[in-house]
């Protein structure tokens, strides 16, 4: 059984820190769905797709396909990867990116659209690292080709949406570029869960800081540096999908470039058919519409990134004032403390000096009295200029 985005998004958002959303969404992930080597998609296959070998791939006519056909790669072999591109004519340059797991991009070439992605993936093992995973996919016309070193969860979801259109229109892929806009819409989704996520915990945070406690003061301190990391990573992920979308909604983008338009041309004056005006596109003007919303959802995103990552930025300038204040609070009851051994002292030390000068071993007067009206005058004196001290000190305010 494979969940729905929707249905995961609406499970993880009843967490209420991130370290619950990351437990709970590898809980729901879709992991347990087995990565097939190789899977074909299209009209011809039995069922909708299929699971097959790098031999099954080669004895398919490609250059003859009447629908559309999606072959997606797990994993390949540095031979299956030789073969592909022996059978398609792919650029040296493309199947070495392939390998090496290059940056987000978008090339063109003379027959193909060439296009990387990342999906990424939070660690649930308290390090809060964020690990890219490359999705490489080159489209024809009629033919897209996925490869992939991971299970992603992305490429679960088109499988998903394979199930759900063929029930719902009896066609299993309409055109290779829905393949394509699937696997962006999939991933972008992805990316709304993750930033959901930590938008919650921003605003989580920013409500902690203002009623933590010495008990949670280090696991706060961990959790802000935590978000801060993520959405430095989160933001920069954001935004190379987001100028890989714009790229491809551009209305006068022919994803050829200035070398492919040379030989076109070239071509075009010797066989002197040349058609001014039209360039050849990978991608439809009714996929456009659909991933012009795709767009929209990354702007949103950004956004929400942009004010979480503020909040974060200012929970520190808020967890200091807030330092200040207790520190300024517990001075204040030192002082009174203070005070009040001070007013003790007031009292006391008169009445020691007293009692010090009438006790040392030389001739004080008195000595020599036998009546107790010298040790009365002493105790009442002392009493009494205790009881005014007290009393002054309560009207100050140091009791």
């Amino acid at each position: 059984m494979i969940f729905s985005l929707d249905e995961i998004h609406s499970i993880v958002t009843k967490t209420t820190t991130f370290e619950e959303f990351e437990e709970k969404l590898e809980n729901h992930w879709n992991q347990h769905v087995d990565g097939k080597s190789i899977v074909i998609a299209g009209e011809t296959i039995e069922n909708g797709y299929q699971e097959c070998l790098m031999e099954q791939v080669d004895s398919l006519d490609l250059s003859q396909l009447k629908s559309a056909l999606w072959i997606d790669f797990n994993c390949p072999s540095k031979e299956d990867l030789e073969r592909l591109e022996e059978k398609l004519g792919l650029h040296p340059l493309t199947v070495e990116d392939v390998r090496e797991e290059a940056r987000e991009k978008i090339e063109s070439f003379e027959n193909y659209l060439f296009i990387i992605v990342r999906q990424i993936d939070i660690s649930s093992e308290g390090s809060n690292q964020i690990s890219p995973f490359n999705i490489n996919i080159i489209i024809f016309h009629n033919l897209i080709i996925t490869i992939h070193y991971h299970v992603l969860e992305c490429i679960n979801q088109v499988y998903y949406r394979l199930e759900q259109h063929r029930l719902l229109h009896q066609k299993i892929i309409p055109t290779s570029d829905w393949i394509l806009h699937s696997v962006l819409d999939s991933l972008v989704d992805i990316f709304v869960i993750y930033v959901d996520a930590i938008s919650r915990e921003a605003e989580a945070l920013d409500e902690l800081v203002l009623v933590f406690n010495s008990d949670v003061q280090n696991d706060l301190l961990r959790r802000i540096g935590s978000a801060r990391r993520i959405l430095t990573s989160l933001r920069s992920h954001v935004w190379s999908i987001k100028e890989l979308l714009s790229t491809l909604n551009a209305k006068e983008h022919s994803f050829l470039t200035q070398e492919t338009r040379i030989h076109l041309r070239d071509m075009l004056e010797n066989t002197k058919e040349h058609k001014s005006g039209k360039e050849n596109s990978f991608v439809s003007q009714e996929t456009r519409i659909y991933l012009r919303d795709v767009l929209d959802n990354t702007v949103k995103m950004e956004e929400k990134l942009h004010n979480a990552k503020e909040m974060v930025n200012n929970l520190h300038s808020t967890y200091l004032a807030r330092i200040s204040v207790e520190v300024a609070e517990y001075s204040n009851q030192v002082n009174k403390i203070v005070k009040k051994f001070g007013a003790v002292a007031t009292i006391f030390i008169p009445l020691t000096l007293i009692a010090g000068l009438f006790g040392m071993n030389v001739k004080v007067p008195g000595r020599d009295d036998d009546t107790y009206a010298g040790f009365l005058v002493i105790v009442i004196g002392s009493f009494l200029f205790s009881i005014i001290c007290l009393f002054i000190f309560v009207r100050a305010g140091w009791f």
